[in-house]
């Protein structure tokens, strides 16, 4: 059931960084890729603050058996960040990554994990 769900994600990343239509959000910027070629719809926007949120966002998607898009920028070329028509089998999750910010050295610099935010 999807109020289950929406329950758990706001739980895992407070309710201000969960954006659902039904709870009055927005979601064009989200749902629609910045070319305006691509748009479909989300049962709602997530936007986790650490990576540990992320990954209990993913684990509470899958659980829950719905389709995880996950999103950066949401500027890239093919769309494939954004949800693309109507007609996918299950309600889609998008998790905004723009949150998640900062650059992590690994082995004195050798090695780099650079956020998207």
């Amino acid at each position: 059931m999807s109020a289950a769900l929406l329950e758990r994600l706001a739980a895992i990343v407070g309710p201000t960084q969960l954006l659902t239509s039904a709870g009055g959000a927005d979601l064009t910027a989200w749902e629609l890729d910045q070319r305006r070629r691509w748009r479909g719809h989300a049962l709602a926007v997530v936007r986790p603050g650490s990576l540990v949120e992320q990954w209990r966002v993913l684990q509470a998607a899958i659980a829950a058996g719905r389709v995880v898009i996950f999103q950066a920028a949401n500027t890239g070329l093919t769309g494939g960040s954004t949800p693309w028509g109507d007609d996918y089998d299950r309600e889609i999750v998008l998790v905004s990554l723009r949150r998640l910010k900062g650059v992590h050295l690994i082995e004195e610099g050798r090695q780099v994990v650079c956020l998207p935010g």
